[in-house]
């Protein structure tokens, strides 16, 4: 089985540090559930998760089942096949495991907070004034560093929005996903991409790591689709 966390609306109060890290659950699910599988894929959650009616045939409701305690949160986050997830807690729990994962809709101002496990989509970032993306090599020229509530400050600028992942994006990121679970031994297919050192501080990398350690926190993977198509522009 795959596990799944959408970060949605209505978990927290949503300001804009919030709205940044949501997504939305119900296109996503219905993105996945379309996709020709034999896996089944388990929701986590809680009861925020309001899926009323609708119904999947591939994607298992756990959230809101009777099924659902601390015990069997535990059992699937660390023995499910592969997980899907965006900027949330469960996602960043995998990081602990070692269990692939695919993150869409990811949080654009922190791509180091990953593993070598990780497949990233994350949010593109769109410069208002000239309705370009706006370049990941060029992040570091944001000051200072955006995580979470700084998106507050950089909103007061209104030179640039982020975009969340189009459909394409996120049916084709888990198509190659999946497929890459069926090897036995699970390889990151992603395109790699290394942050610059001029970006460290926009990470929040130190110049002064360990060798071993800074080569695993610049060392971005993105889903091969992702950056082929923003090769020219957000990744240029």
């Amino acid at each position: 089985a795959i596990s799944i966390h959408i970060r949605q609306d209505g978990f927290h109060f949503s300001n804009d540090n919030a709205k940044i890290r949501n997504s939305n659950l119900l296109e996503t699910l219905e993105i996945i559930d379309n996709i020709q599988s034999d896996y089944k894929f388990i929701l986590l959650g809680n009861s925020n998760m309001k899926l009323g009616k609708i119904k999947f045939s591939k994607i298992i409701n756990y959230a809101e089942s009777d099924l659902k305690s601390e015990e069997n949160d535990y059992l699937l986050i660390n023995y499910c096949r592969g997980h899907i997830g965006t900027a949330s807690g469960p996602s960043h729990h995998m990081l602990t495991t070692s269990i692939p994962s695919l993150y869409i809709n990811w949080y654009p101002f922190d791509l180091s907070s990953k593993n070598d496990l990780c497949v990233l989509v994350p949010k593109v970032l769109k410069n208002l004034n000239d309705n370009k993306y706006f370049s990941l090599n060029k992040l570091g020229t944001i000051k200072p560093r955006v995580l979470y509530d700084g998106i507050l400050r950089i909103n007061d600028k209104k030179n640039f929005t982020f975009i969340d992942n189009s459909i394409d994006e996120i049916e084709n990121s888990v198509i190659n996903f999946l497929k890459s679970l069926k090897n036995k031994k699970w390889k990151n297919y992603g395109k790699k991409f290394t942050i610059k050192e001029k970006n460290y501080d926009f990470h929040g990398i130190k110049k002064n790591l360990n060798k071993k350690i800074l080569s695993k926190r610049k060392k971005v993977f993105f889903d091969p689709y992702f950056a082929k198509k923003y090769k020219n522009s957000y990744l240029n």
